[in-house]
């Protein structure tokens, strides 16, 4: 049994010698065993379930056509290949990126208290539409999403940001026809 009292299989013990009779120390230590072995199996199930879980997980933030990042401790510690795109930055230059930097000077200020809002704990909001300058001096329009989690043990935010430059250049001009 399980440490919850599941029953996970059966332990069975048999001599075939006549004189050989097991008493209530002998139970109570098969007892024992089959419970250490039944909570090695358990947390073996488990283990198998969170990788699972991970590769999931890791597999969806991979093919999102979203940028997909976690900031912890003023920087990124984990980002999508989309980020990289979004920016027109490697792997390497993030590292020693401020995101703000990207962030249309016009728009600074509304980011900065959207992510002090999420930092205070308020309601989640929903998204925020912002304009960014990538390194290849290409303006794009965005819509980003922080969510506050925790991340090996410290306080992180996993954000998403979704390019919807071709979206609004579509509205625009649908605005202007009509």
């Amino acid at each position: 049994k399980t440490a919850q009292g599941k029953v996970i299989g059966v332990l069975a013990v048999q001599s075939y010698d006549k004189d050989i009779h097991y008493n209530k120390m002998h139970k109570e230590i098969l007892t024992f065993v089959s419970t250490q072995v039944a909570m090695v199996v358990e947390r073996k199930r488990t283990e198998e379930a969170l990788r699972e879980s991970e590769e999931q997980y890791r597999v969806i933030v991979e093919q999102s056509h979203d940028a997909i990042f976690i900031y912890s401790e003023n920087k990124i510690v984990y980002a999508n290949d989309n980020l990289f795109k979004l920016l027109g930055v490697s792997p390497k230059e993030i590292d020693k990126s401020n995101l703000l930097d990207y962030i249309h000077p016009e728009d600074k200020l509304v980011i900065e208290e959207y992510i002090k809002q999420q930092n205070r704990g308020d309601e989640t909001l929903s998204d925020i539409e912002a304009r960014i300058i990538n390194k290849k001096e290409q303006l794009k329009v965005i819509e980003l999403n922080l969510t506050k989690m925790f991340y090996k043990g410290k306080e992180a935010f996993i954000v998403v940001v979704s390019d919807v430059t071709g979206r609004k250049a579509g509205e625009n001009l649908q605005k202007a026809l009509y």
